[in-house]
């Protein structure tokens, strides 16, 4: 019935980009395309940046999806968690972990970069905690998620592809400005949960040739889930911050762009509130649940905890590009960037009023400089491209770890625990050492990353309307780690105490070959071969003495051909993508029988392969249709070192030492075969000066599994979330709206996993988490324009 119900809503809607008439939102990058490109954007059309440059994205041999400003508000998607409900080929589960394709990051340490990379402004945000810098969006022109390999033009380790963001530049001799409130209510929330998002911004002009353009948001969300335990923290999540924007042009052919931005992010909401799905009878943590009132369910939004819950971030950062454009042409820019982030968490790992594991602390620091020079050529000449350096260092810092009583008493004096001792001695009998806790790790690290690049890409139209690509990337990596491990006493260690010291390094060429064919100025065809790269790290916990933490680099070979057509006058794009990707030495976690551990290692191999389309129709002035679709297949080709559920029946799994088992043929985690996304929207006049607006949309994605091993109860099923939104807006400025989304308030968590807990016992529990699209929104939308 559901998959009826969506073929249904396909059938009177054709697919999409997520476009809005108008494009306000993009209205300065279609300007800059209008002097680049050889048929000019015309309003409607989307321009985009994939390839560094503004270009119309029907010129593009990329397979891009661009979600524009408008598209963004119509649909309510306030920060990358949510981007999902408009890109189909984009996965985003649990704490924010970007998939695209089917791949992904499937090892989550601080000492490992993201397989997706984040990109702001033209500044790659390489670090996890980095890249959540973006937060709630503000003042943002157009978000761009790119497919397929994407580091030789943007930086560092996009392997299976980049989310580029792009924010609203200032505009000279115009003061300006805009106001936008929103609140939402939650219903089916045990808290009721209230939400609130505002921000600011403010154009003015300093002189005759700059302007300064300043930013500021704010949001506070209740959380999905509520506590009824004894600790204590920061349940929801709350976030503000400020970005200002100083752009000077010297001359016609000289400009300076300067950013500088600060937020931050407190509440541990979407990211440790984890309740759980199912307990076996033997739980230790079931009794304490029981006691409370919690009970281990689909649709259990319900956790306690007698520790300490908190998730502060504080991010920051300055960024800036000097352009000059030669007589010729040829222009030369550079872009410097500084960044740095913070974070200080913990949170109670067993959820329950029990001394179990309650600290799983962490406080990391982050720093990252990149110097970026490019000379780009004329894009109107036959021969046109790009060369450029690049360079990035960075340093990561973390201490913390976890600890507990492990379901005892807190203090455990006597001999053979000795944990809170006081007498400490040599006889049997007696303390010869007191131990911080009964059981826990700690860890206490320094990484210093450095890489260096020289790049290029060029396209030559050897006849007119057949254009050849060939491009190549040059990267050389550099890290070192000084790590400490266990050097607190713990009478059950979990791992091992150690010091170590590491360093490694990698030269990689990356390249990307190909050719486009404008068949007419509205239809073309591409095809492209390239190899992605994603740089060596290091696992920060090391199973035993002379065990090297080094993980080597992986990399990606993808094809891909496509089609872009603009049909009936421009009333109709049409675009379609067929690609193949295939991933060597994934850096995943996986078991070591050797060591008898797992351990983060390039133990796996992956294929990727689908078709991905898009359509945006205007059959009539005021209405658009979109729709966007993947079909994709995505499995393991070899993982011998997957780690077994406990009960697998695999015959590996089942001897008296098997811990492991070759994945090899199952799906990769956080992967529907089947995902597409519809829009409706009308607008019409009112009177002469007010005009309303009504649209809907739905997201329907396949099953997928969150597990590499298909433990159960980490399946999440088909289904299929439902959005509306109804207002009015003036020629004077202001706008309302009333929305809903998940209308139908399906309950989607955002992650399935195998509780750790019950796991290190010898059974099998699992819990999820939500995010705020999990359940039904309703709210009022307010924005003012001056």
């Amino acid at each position: 019935m559901r998959k009826l119900t969506f073929l249904l809503l396909l059938g009177t809607a054709t697919p999409a980009l997520a476009q809005a008439d108008g494009q306000a939102a993009v209205q300065q990058l279609a300007v800059a395309a209008a002097d680049q490109t050889e048929r000019p954007a015309m309003e409607g059309e989307i321009v985009v940046t994939a390839q560094r440059r503004a270009e119309r994205l029907q010129d593009v041999p990329v397979s891009v999806t661009a979600v524009t400003a408008e598209a963004l508000e119509a649909r309510g998607i306030n920060n990358l968690a949510q981007l999902s409900q408009a890109a189909p080929s984009l996965q985003v589960s649990g704490e924010n972990n970007f998939t695209i394709r089917g791949v992904g990051t499937l090892a989550f340490q601080q000492t490992l970069e993201s397989s997706v990379a984040i990109a702001q402004d033209e500044v790659n945000l390489v670090s996890s905690i980095l890249g959540g810098a973006v937060g709630t969006f503000y003042d943002v022109a157009q978000v761009e998620v790119l497919s397929g390999p994407q580091g030789l033009l943007f930086g560092k380790n996009a392997s299976a592809g980049l989310l580029n963001i792009v924010t609203r530049r200032p505009v000279l001799g115009e003061t300006s400005g805009e106001l936008q409130l929103e609140g939402v209510y939650r219903p089916s929330t045990p808290t009721n949960g209230l939400g609130v998002v505002g921000q600011g911004t403010i154009n003015l002009p300093v002189s005759a040739n700059s302007a300064l353009r300043i930013n500021a948001t704010y949001s506070s969300q209740d959380p999905v889930v509520k506590f009824i335990g004894t600790g204590g923290g920061d349940f929801g999540l709350t976030q503000f911050g400020v970005r200002a924007k100083y752009l000077v042009e010297f001359t016609d052919a000289l400009s300076l762009y300067v950013i500088g931005d600060y937020n931050e992010e407190k509440g541990i909401a979407t990211y440790f509130d984890r309740p759980y799905l199912r307990l076996p009878p033997a739980a230790r943590a079931l009794p304490f649940l029981n006691a409370v009132g919690i009970v281990p369910s689909e649709r259990n939004l319900f956790i306690g905890g007698n520790g300490q819950f908190f998730r502060n971030v504080k991010r920051g950062g300055v960024q800036a590009k000097l352009s000059y454009e030669l007589p010729s042409g040829i222009e030369i820019s550079n872009i410097f960037a500084w960044k740095a982030a913070e974070r200080q968490q913990n949170f109670d790992t067993d959820y329950t009023e029990a001394l179990g594991v309650d600290i799983n602390q962490s406080d990391t620091k982050y720093s990252q400089f990149t110097n970026e020079l490019r000379v780009a050529l004329p894009a109107e000449n036959r021969f046109t491209g790009q060369v450029g350096l690049f360079f990035y260092s960075a340093d990561t810092s973390s201490v913390g770890g976890l600890a507990g009583a492990n379901y005892g008493p807190a203090v455990r004096p006597g001999f053979p625990f000795c944990v809170g001792a006081t007498s400490i001695g040599t006889n049997p009998g007696q303390c010869r050492r007191s131990n911080a806790f009964f059981i826990g790790n700690d860890f206490d690290f320094d990484l210093d990353s450095k890489s260096y690049a020289a790049f290029g890409q060029f396209t030559y139209e050897v006849v007119d309307g057949l254009k050849l690509i060939a491009g190549g990337r040059v990267t050389h990596d550099r890290l070192k780690i000084d790590l400490a491990q266990n050097q607190m006493f713990y009478f059950v260690t979990l791992g091992v105490p150690l010091t170590a010291s590491a360093e490694t390094s990698n030269t990689n060429f990356s390249y990307r070959l190909g050719a486009q064919y404008n068949f007419t100025p509205d239809i073309m065809a591409y095809g492209t071969f390239g190899r992605g790269y994603k740089g060596p790290g290091f696992s920060q916990n090391v199973p035993r003495v002379g065990v090297s933490p080094i993980v080597e680099p992986e990399t990606n070979d993808n094809i891909e051909l496509g089609l872009k057509s603009t049909l009936m006058d421009r009333k109709i794009t049409l675009n379609i993508a067929a690609f193949r990707s295939k991933f060597k030495n994934l850096q995943v976690s996986s078991f070591s029988p050797e060591l008898g551990s797992s351990i983060i290692q390039n133990a796996a191999s992956s294929k990727s392969q689908g078709i991905e389309f898009s359509v945006n129709a205007r059959p009539v002035e005021g209405l658009t249709f979109n729709v966007a679709a993947t079909i994709l297949d995505s499995k393991f080709q070899d993982f011998p070192g997957a780690e077994c559920y406990i009960g697998q029946p695999t015959p590996s799994c089942l001897v008296p030492t098997g811990r492991q088992f070759n994945a090899g043929g199952l799906v990769t985690p956080a992967t529907s075969k089947f995902v597409a996304t519809a829009q409706a929207q009308y607008e019409w006049t009112v009177n002469g000066s007010l005009s309303a607006f009504v649209e809907g949309n739905i997201l329907h994605r396949s099953s997928q599994w969150f597990t590499i091993n298909q433990a159960p109860g980490t399946r999440l099923g088909a289904f299929q979330t439902l959005g509306a939104s109804f207002g009015v807006k003036s020629d004077d400025g202001w706008r309302m709206s009333l929305f809903c989304r998940n209308c139908t308030d399906k309950f989607v968590p955002s992650f399935l996993g195998i509780d750790n807990g019950e796991a290190n016992q010898g059974r099998l529990g699992t819990g999820f988490l939500t995010n705020f699209n999990s359940v039904v929104q309703v709210g009022v939308n307010f924005g003012f324009e001056f």
